[in-house]
Parts: structure tokens; sequence; C-alpha cells
């Protein structure tokens, strides 16, 4: 089980102004939240919960600074046996302010969405190397880290992880 709070504070923080056309910089802004997880393993199972609650501001304005959720979070589920494992990864991010790129320019709310990734692995010969699948969106979610531009739907990736080790 993990707590960790956190605060942060930026000056000039570098934006976008999309009105304007050009890079710009938040004069001040401030980043506070806690951070909750937990991990436990029994036998071949293990899980994982974890969860974000943020608060971004722009100081003098007290706006939520854009694409950043107040809540986030995720569940991870696996299993291992033998030489095969999968784990299921369910990411949830909430709505977050954001601006529109076509005229009229302005501030609008994205939309939450939940996506969930699963990865099968596979240790052959020596533990250095591991095939694996993964499927990411595996639900096939339509949704926009960034409003106005839709993220990628369901794709699988096929590689192999090689490590060395001394």
């Amino acid at each position: 089980v993990s707590i960790t709070a956190f605060r942060g504070t930026y000056r000039n923080l570098i934006t976008y102004d999309l009105a304007a056309n050009h890079f710009a910089n938040i004069g001040r802004a401030q980043s506070r939240g806690i951070e909750l997880s937990a991990t436990d393993r029994r036998g071949s199972l293990s899980a994982s919960l974890a969860y974000t609650y943020l608060q971004a501001t722009d100081e003098p304005s007290g706006q939520q600074l854009v694409r950043r959720p107040k809540n986030s979070g995720s569940v991870a589920l696996g299993y291992d046996r033998g030489a095969g494992s999968a784990q299921l990864i369910i990411c949830r991010a909430g709505t977050r302010p954001d601006v529109t790129d076509l005229i009229p320019f302005g501030r609008v709310t994205n939309r939450a969405y939940t996506t969930a990734d699963l990865t099968f692995r596979w240790i052959v010969a020596s533990a250095n190397t591991v095939p694996y699948l993964k499927i990411e969106n595996l639900t096939n979610t339509k949704y926009e880290e960034v409003f106005g531009y839709p993220s990628p739907t369901r794709r699988a990736v096929v590689g192999v992880r090689y490590s060395i080790t001394r």
C-alpha cells in the first residue's frame, strides 16, 4: 500500500495559445494532489489498484490546466503460470478541460474515457528473451486524449523483449 501527497509550483509553464497561434507562458501554475496504490500477490494471481486526485491550476485565473484530469486511476490483474503470463490493465481518465483548435477558439470539456490493454508473455530458452502479444484498447473505445484528435482504435503489438543482465 502506498499513499503519496505532492505539490508543485511552476513559473513560466509553456503552453500553446491557439488563438494567437504561438507558444506562451502561464506565469504561475500549481499542482497538488494525492496518489493511492495497493498491490497484492496470491500464488499465481496478482492485482494492483491506483488512483490519483489532481488539482492543477493556473494561479492568476484559478482555472484548471488543460488536459489534466482531476481523477484518474487503473486496475491491473495478472496471472503467471510456468513460462507464461497474462496481464489485464484497465485505465480511467476523468473529464478534463481542453481547448478547441478551430475558430472560435475556446475551452471545452473533454470526456472521460476507460481503456483496457491485455498482454501475454512467454519466457523461452533463457529468462532474457520474452516474446509478447499486447492488445491495446481491447474494447475498441473511441476517445480523445487531446480534444479533436481521435486516439487509435484496437490494435495488436507483437514483439520480443531481450534484456542484458550482468
